[in-house]
């Protein structure tokens, strides 16, 4: 009896390895950059699961009910799947898991090579080339993250963080106000009458395709055509973004991310051409000077 306790005691760690698993661990590292900024990421995950349980979208929190809402969304995309809210954790979320606390975490982990990544490294292609689709969906990711996990998978807390940006997908314009509050047009800024007349006016279509007085453009054109306009509507520039809801957020994205670049450069050269020093070494009359003359104003119809 005394050699069945010792054999048990000396097997328990082994038993609770085999459960922790590798998802579980790169999730730990994920959350501990949310922790430094004061950010209780299980709590999120749990509140807009209990969110989509009560808007009848998901219908418990089992891997078998995920399994179902997934396949649903790939027969019937034309179904509601709006949530009242969106998971967005953080601002950071976008740069989290790229930072260097991350990849040392996860370094680590690969380096005790306690446990396989087999699947994560499967999940992490597939989830990086879908997004490099152009005319991706909500029902193509659905139907490729069918394709990796299996049923006890979706019960995963790790999981569970990397696909609920799916929601994202079907309906960006709630999501909008948590991560750039102030630019979507409101009653406040419609009673100042802003003139619009003059503004820059961008649309991303149903089809994802980003257009300027109704031509279609790339991402290129754009570029030099924002540089234009900036240059000759210096200290009244603005912008306006209007985007289909069946657009994609991360298209959103990088239009908002060109005009964001252009008025950096543009802020930079100008204070170099006029001061003689990079823009984070002048004073903050000369740095007023700069952005009033290169206003970032973007509004989000």
């Amino acid at each position: 009896m005394n050699y069945f306790i010792l054999f048990v005691f000396l097997l328990g760690p082994f038993l609770m390895a085999q459960n922790y698993s590798a998802e579980q661990s790169l999730f730990d590292c994920i959350n501990q950059g949310y922790s430094k900024k004061g950010v209780d990421l299980k709590k999120l995950i749990i509140s807009f699961e209990e969110t989509l349980i009560n808007e009848n979208i998901l219908e418990c929190k089992t891997g078998e009910c995920y399994q179902k809402l997934l396949t649903k969304m790939v027969n019937n995309p034309m179904l509601d799947y709006n949530a009242s809210k969106l998971f967005v954790p953080h601002k950071a979320r976008f740069e989290n898991e790229d930072s260097l606390p991350f990849n040392k975490c996860l370094e680590n982990l690969r380096f005790k090579k306690t446990f396989s990544f087999a699947k994560i490294d499967k999940f992490k292609i597939m989830f990086d080339s879908i997004m490099r689709v152009e005319d991706s969906n909500a029902t193509n990711f659905a139907n490729e993250i069918l394709s990796v996990l299996v049923e006890n998978d979706f019960e995963q807390e790790y999981y569970k963080y990397k696909i609920f940006p799916l929601f994202n997908m079907i309906n960006f314009t709630p999501l909008l106000d948590e991560i750039f509050p102030g630019q979507k047009v409101s009653d406040e800024l419609l009673d100042k009458k802003i003139d619009l007349s003059n503004a820059f006016t961008i649309c991303i279509d149903s089809i994802n395709s980003i257009r300027t007085k109704s031509l279609k453009i790339s991402l290129n054109q754009l570029k030099s055509l924002v540089r234009d306009y900036l240059t000759q509507n210096e200290y009244k520039s603005i912008f306006v973004i209007k985007a289909d809801t069946a657009a994609l957020f991360r298209n959103y994205l990088s239009v908002r991310e060109v005009i964001i670049n252009e008025i950096n450069h543009l802020r930079k050269q100008y204070a170099w051409r006029n001061f003689g020093k990079d823009i984070n070494e002048l004073t903050k009359t000369q740095v007023s000077i700069i952005k009033s003359k290169f206003p970032e104003q973007i509004i989000i119809e």
